[in-house]
């Protein structure tokens, strides 16, 4: 295995485990920052939902207040003017039905009934009400309390007559206290209230990421929800689920789900958000670091490549070159060029020092040497003192010293 493999691969092998230690951690933060987020959001609708239900109850209370407050007193009204016109009660058997139609006509109201001492209904616009007991259901006996208290006055909040239709009935005292005029606002009046008040027109703006839910329960049933054809389906799902305000982690269908279920009066305040919402941009996240890192370390690997390339490999290179020249006897071609203020630098340095005297006793065999071969054998170095001293410095000895260095 060559010198840069050895180095690069520890460092390549560091690199990698370093890049995936750093993505997962940013992913498992990132990932803890965004449920945190959304931990607060949740809270956050939770408290808005619940200011939502107060205010759109005092409303409702306030102005049902205010419509059965403008209804009784056009109730107390047509008791005054039933009373100066006696021919409309005179005849128990004549219902006078056209009579009463005119004045729920004239005063904007649905329905007028007069009820007897007895409790049953004898005058009305409404001729299919003739003859209705109060006292026979649960919704009408209220009224007849005034039989007993002539000074009574009745206000009850709209819920059901008894043929289905949601009305707002008050009753007030016949001027002789023998019975009592009821009346009742229109329908369309209270189902134009009931929409501008419905909680749905709140709900359906509130959102919770792109695909969580907010919704109101009760009876068993979304009566609001973010996603407005589910209004009035089963809400057994979400029921079954642990009914705490705090934020938790729970299971619907197979997926996981932030939620909180807080219950309210008699009402559930469910908001949940699908793992999914933000599993995706993590993965987008980690898919992106990943690429990120993988980049990084090539560029990082490449960085080491050529710095050991330039710093390590290419002086060893040359120096190993160079001990090869040696080797082979070739010292008049070596060359050495590196120079370094390191430790290579150094092993150059006494490199080139050995090469150089290498080249000085070289050069002085060569020629005695070559004075031998022409004959004369009393030839010596043309300067043994110059010759002792170069030497000395190649070789850090003193001239009497050089053979036992």
């Amino acid at each position: 295995m060559k010198l840069h493999t050895k180095i690069l691969l520890p460092l390549s092998v560091i690199s990698v485990c370093a890049i995936v230690a750093i993505t997962a951690i940013s992913y498992f933060l990132a990932q803890q920052e965004i449920v945190n987020i959304y931990k607060s959001q949740i809270q956050e609708t939770v408290e808005s939902v619940r200011e939502e239900i107060e205010t759109t109850a005092q409303v409702q209370k306030t102005v049902l207040a205010d419509i059965g407050e403008r209804n009784l007193a056009l109730n107390k009204a047509l008791v005054e003017l039933i009373a100066q016109r006696p021919e409309l009660t005179a005849d128990p058997n004549n219902q006078n039905a056209s009579a009463f139609q005119a004045l729920a006509d004239q005063f904007n109201i649905s329905e007028v009934h007069v009820a007897d001492e007895n409790g049953i209904l004898r005058w009305s616009n409404v001729p299919k009400f003739y003859g209705f007991d109060f006292y026979s259901t649960d919704q009408a006996r209220p009224f007849t309390e005034i039989l007993k208290n002539p000074d009574l006055e009745i206000i009850q909040e709209p819920q059901e007559n008894s043929i289905g239709e949601i009305v707002q009935y008050t009753a007030v005292a016949t001027v002789d206290g023998k019975g009592f005029v009821q009346v009742g606002i229109q329908a369309d009046m209270l189902a134009e209230l009931n929409n501008v008040l419905s909680l749905q027109n709140h709900i359906r703006s509130m959102h919770i990421g792109t695909t969580g839910s907010v919704s109101i329960i009760q009876d068993g049933v979304f009566i609001a929800h973010n996603n407005a054809p589910l209004v009035g389906t089963d809400a057994s799902t979400v029921l079954g689920l642990t009914q705490t305000e705090a934020v938790h982690w729970v299971k619907m269908d197979g997926k996981k789900y932030l939620a909180s279920i807080a219950p309210y009066e008699d009402m559930i305040i469910a908001i949940y958000l699908p793992e999914s919402e933000y599993s995706a941009s993590l993965n987008t996240m980690w898919i992106t670091n990943g690429i990120v890192g993988i980049i990084t370390l090539l560029i990082l690997v490449l960085a080491l490549f050529f710095c050991i390339h330039s710093i390590v490999l290419k002086p060893i290179r040359e120096l190993s070159n160079n001990l090869r020249l040696i080797k082979q006897g070739r010292i008049s071609e070596t060359n050495i060029k590196h120079q370094s203020k390191d430790e290579l630098g150094q092993l150059a340095s006494d490199m080139r020092d050995i090469s150089n005297g290498l080249k000085l006793v070289m050069g002085e065999q060569d020629a005695i040497l070559t004075s031998f071969v022409k004959g004369n054998f009393s030839t010596q170095l043309c300067d043994e003192k110059a010759y002792e001293e170069r030497l000395q410095g190649f070789t850090g000895c003193q001239p009497e010293d050089v053979e036992k260095c």
